[in-house]
């Protein structure tokens, strides 16, 4: 869904150094023994799978799998990449098939994963009933899964907006609207919860949690900002190459006006654990 991989990853220190800090929320109620399967949901470009999850668990997992729903994404991670227990799958979390199916057959006839790991992925899916199920088919009996989501963020609001714009609204026919139904919840978490309980899983704990300054530019210009909001934009790569420019002008200003003239820099996290009986 993004335009290009090699920019995701080039902007993504400060998300690699949110999911490091997430991990720590709920770090010490997993529990782990040996020779355990993990899986990471909306691996991106890589980053955060390999620097921050893959030491945390390497001593106890004999594979670790980041799935990403882009084939342009796993393409770059298994060409970056490379570690015994590490590989990267194509997987749409909200498909309709068996998610097991994209994995060897070991892990299905395994039962799946021990643990499941999502950071900055879920908000984006559209079917979360899915979702959940599938979270649910490729998590063991047993295991346990820590998610975080982007529940508040202006940045959503601002592609929204200029989604529906008279400007841009030609140019981007088929975006499902809104990007993040979480952003318009008072009870998001709530609604969270209820897919997840639906599909089979046992909610443990959940909480949210306000971040400021989590994503900052090093040099505060305009064009460092524009890079930033591009390496993560969903409708650039869907907009002729001549209207580029003038949306990224469009989307910067926006962001600045209507969010932070620092560019979208807070967010608030909904962390959720939770296990598969």
């Amino acid at each position: 869904m993004y335009e290009d991989p090699s920019w995701y990853s080039k902007f993504s220190e400060d998300h690699q150094k949110e999911a490091k800090w997430a991990l720590g929320q709920f770090w010490d109620k997993l529990q782990w023994s040996t020779d355990e399967k993990v899986l990471d949901i909306g691996c991106g470009s890589g980053d955060a799978t390999c620097n921050i999850l893959l030491p945390a668990v390497e001593a106890s997992c004999s594979q670790l799998i980041g799935v990403d729903m882009s084939p342009q994404m796993v393409s770059y991670s298994q060409s970056k990449w490379s570690h015994s227990k590490l590989s990267f799958r194509l997987l749409d979390i909200s498909t309709k098939e068996d998610p097991l199916d994209a994995f060897d057959k070991g892990i299905k006839h395994s039962g799946g994963f021990d643990k499941i790991f999502s950071f900055f992925c879920l908000q984006w899916v559209k079917d979360k009933k899915r979702a959940a199920e599938n979270i649910c088919r490729l998590l063991k009996p047993g295991g346990q899964a820590h998610i975080l989501l982007v529940v508040r963020s202006g940045v959503y609001n601002v592609w929204d907006k200029l989604a529906t714009s008279e400007k841009w609204r030609p140019y981007l026919p088929d975006v499902n609207r809104p990007l993040n139904d979480y952003i318009y919840m008072d009870d998001y978490g709530e609604v969270l919860f209820k897919f997840l309980t639906d599909a089979g899983l046992v909610v443990d704990e959940w909480k949210s949690i306000e971040r400021k300054n989590a994503f900052v530019t090093k040099t505060d210009t305009d064009e460092e900002k524009t890079m930033r909001l591009r390496s993560v934009d969903p409708f650039v790569r869907l907009l002729p190459e001549e209207k580029k420019n003038e949306y990224l002008k469009d989307l910067l200003e926006t962001v600045k006006a209507e969010v932070s003239h620092r560019g979208a820099t807070d967010y608030t996290g909904l962390h959720v654990l939770f296990r598969k009986n």
